[in-house]
């Protein structure tokens, strides 16, 4: 008589537990002349204006915003409950990436390091206004 052998769960086939989601809405006061990048890198550590090795990124996001925008919304999913710092760029050029991640003449800041806390279970949202806006 063979005995069969009990079915295991293999984690490949178990389910990603859910995870919070961070909302982000970002604005701004003078609409766009054209389409524009919105980036909003968050970090477990402070990344200030000038990050230099002390900062830790823990996701780089971006949309973008159509000409004529003031406003745009963000969506981080599964994202680990915990404390997170914001920093926000309007990349009104489109040139963030090419230009080393600094924002140059054209572009918007929000202020530096925003705080941000994904609590377990409830996703979170997170107002920011973009401050300096050539």
């Amino acid at each position: 008589m063979a005995s069969e052998l009990p079915s295991a769960t293999v984690a490949a086939d178990a389910d990603f537990p859910p995870l919070p989601t961070l909302d982000v809405d970002v604005s701004w006061t003078t609409p766009l002349a054209e389409p524009g990048d919105v980036w909003v890198v968050l970090s477990t550590t402070p990344c200030g204006v000038d990050p230099g090795q002390n900062c830790v990124p823990s996701r780089f996001i971006h949309v973008t915003a159509l000409e004529g925008s003031i406003h745009a919304a963000l969506s981080v999913e599964q994202i680990h409950p915990g404390s997170y710092f914001a920093n926000v760029v309007l990349d009104r050029n489109q040139n963030l990436i090419g230009a080393g991640l600094f924002p140059d003449a054209p572009d918007g800041v929000a202020l530096p390091d925003t705080a941000a806390t994904v609590s377990d279970g409830e996703d979170a949202t997170l107002d920011i206004a973009i401050f300096l806006n050539p």
